[in-house]
């Protein structure tokens, strides 16, 4: 049974694309430390399962602002990448389309594929791309998040024990 941030990172390694890294630092970004202490891991899944439900965009704390989520993006940017190709791939769509169909594009104008490209793969960081980059960085959290929802979803015991 998942019941400590240690045992819930394990589980997040072998059921997402995201290295272990990247992983911990979105753990730690959220402000606890990968352990085996039960107290913390409570209020870990709760924050985890509201970005699930909102989306990472609303204030949830380490991805609440560019400077954190911009460094969090270059610090990660290989293997977020890799995850954003990847999960293109699996929902059999290109990744520039896959990318512009972000829920956070459907008011706003949606970026071009040049801008897409220079953010996933140019070097150096562009100030003028830094709203994409915050856009992969949410990416990675409500990526994992919703990967705990499932959990939790398949396992209700589990559900139930945390919401008491």
């Amino acid at each position: 049974m998942i019941n400590t941030t240690k045992s819930l990172y394990r589980y997040l390694r072998r059921k997402t694309g995201f290295k272990g890294l990247t992983i911990q630092t979105v753990i730690k970004n959220l402000g606890f430390p990968i352990s085996e202490m039960p107290h913390e891991f409570k209020l870990l899944s709760k924050i985890l399962l509201y970005c699930s439900h909102n989306g990472a965009n609303t204030n949830i704390k380490g991805f609440n602002d560019y400077s954190s989520t911009v460094k969090f993006y270059f610090r990660h940017r290989k293997h977020i990448v890799a995850q954003l190709e990847q999960s293109a791939e699996d929902n059999g769509e290109e990744l520039f389309s896959f990318i512009q169909n972000f829920y956070f594009f459907h008011d706003k104008q949606e970026p071009s594929n040049k801008e897409i490209a220079k953010a996933l793969y140019a070097r150096g960081r562009k100030p003028e791309l830094e709203y994409l980059y915050n856009i992969f960085a949410w990416y990675t959290l409500e990526e994992l998040a919703n990967t705990w929802q499932r959990y939790l979803e398949e396992h209700p015991a589990a559900a139930e024990k945390l919401a008491a």
